[in-house]
């Protein structure tokens, strides 16, 4: 935690007994989200994405006959323990339409989480949680139907990202920063249909399991993102006063200087 000082005022002609008044206030300047993103976050976005990319190109081929070894059922994982499926299914679309929505929104966020707490973590935290939220999801499936899709884990990123920056960037007061995450919610993850091949829960479970997860981040972290704050201190322009008991009205302008 670092704090820099505003140039005071300086009043020049002032007597022994002038008196100058000056009011202070501190402001949060910087915080941790204030630095420079890492250079090199953007080509791991760009890399899951081609990953995610591939692997469903090798579903939609059925490449070396991949196809029946990827997605989601119930049976062939609590029955056949075919648990790898559990994770194999988050890298694979039902078509490019499926696949182009949830890239929309995983590419930016794995920038953002790899741009300010390190560029692998969290991203693989998110792909190993997203393994979990299917497991939870799995079990209410029909026999028959197979899961498949990212979008579980793009919504813990989400929750993830807007945790840590409601708790981190503490520059504007609690009420503004709560106001923008319930906005970009309402914007960017609450359906606006219902479509019945979609899978919320998925949804549900990886949003509050990113909230989780942000808060548990920001606990083991929190010493760290508070030295990382910057305070400014500001001295608003004194008025001058002699004797503490009467202001000159007629001090010239020229006198004071800042």
């Amino acid at each position: 935690m670092r704090y820099f000082n505003s140039p005071p005022c300086q009043i020049h002609g002032a007597t022994q007994t002038d008196r100058v008044q000056h009011e202070t206030h501190t402001y949060l300047k910087e915080t941790w989200l204030s630095r420079k993103p890492h250079p090199e976050a953007g080509f791991v976005a760009i890399y899951y994405g081609l990953l995610v990319l591939f692997v469903s190109s090798a579903y939609w081929g059925d490449w070396g006959g991949l196809q029946s070894f990827l997605a989601a059922k119930r049976p062939q994982i609590f029955e056949n323990s075919e648990f790898w499926r559990l994770w194999s299914a988050l890298f694979v679309h039902a078509d490019m339409g499926h696949l182009l929505a949830n890239l929309l929104l995983l590419l930016p966020l794995t920038y953002l989480l790899s741009s300010f707490f390190g560029l692998y973590f969290l991203p693989m935290v998110s792909v190993l949680a997203g393994g979990l939220i299917n497991y939870f999801v799995v079990q209410s499936l029909p026999t028959a139907t197979s899961l498949m899709g990212i979008s579980g884990v793009v919504y813990l990123m989400g929750a993830l990202w807007m945790t840590l920056y409601f708790l981190i960037d503490r520059r504007n007061k609690w009420r503004k920063r709560f106001a923008q995450i319930l906005f970009i919610t309402v914007l960017l993850f609450t359906p606006e249909t219902f479509k019945p091949e979609v899978s919320y829960l998925s949804h549900a479970i990886g949003f509050l399991m990113g909230m989780g997860l942000g808060f548990i981040y920001y606990a083991f972290h929190r010493k760290k993102f508070l030295a990382a704050e910057v305070y400014e201190v500001l001295i608003e322009e004194p008025m001058w006063f002699e004797d503490m008991t009467s202001f000159s009205p007629t001090a010239d302008k020229s006198d004071i200087s800042h």
